[in-house]
């Protein structure tokens, strides 16, 4: 890692379908490390027309439409000394919609880390049902998923 607070590691911009959930899932192991793994949901900017034309890969740190970050998930690895397996769910409140996202894996000083076969898939439409089910009505409209 070298002399530094840590090392952070950035997928392409991922396109996503407004209003779907999607599965993280990954394997991480570490020694001497903390691991830990974002997943950044951005909206676009311009109008959804232009999103739905969007193709290809992205750069992250200069994407080529204006975009801002709406919603993030992470999932905290803490130590694992061994490979070990770990899943997240990613549903974000209406309010919060995306069109973007984009994967940053962190491990932090001093150590090292590994990460392996890191998926994000679309849930679905059953599976959504079933995780806005399972889920408290918010008090607050703005906080419906």
């Amino acid at each position: 890692m070298g002399e530094n607070q840590g090392v952070r590691i950035l997928s392409y911009l991922i396109k996503a379908k407004r209003g779907w959930g999607y599965k993280l899932s990954f394997s991480a192991k570490t020694k001497g490390s903390i691991a830990r793994v974002f997943v950044e949901c951005y909206r676009n900017l311009r109008s959804p027309r232009t999103t739905a034309q969007w193709e290809g890969r992205s750069d992250p740190t200069a994407p080529s439409d204006p975009i801002e970050r709406s919603f993030r998930a992470h999932v905290n690895c803490g130590s694992p000394g061994s490979w070990k397996e770990f899943t997240k769910d990613i549903v974000a409140p209406k309010r919060y919609h995306f069109d973007y996202m984009l994967v940053k894996l962190y491990a932090y000083m001093p150590g090292e880390a590994w990460f392996d076969n890191v998926s994000l898939k679309p849930m679905t439409a059953r599976e959504l049902r079933e995780w806005i089910s399972s889920k408290r009505k918010p008090k607050d409209k703005r906080f419906e998923y």
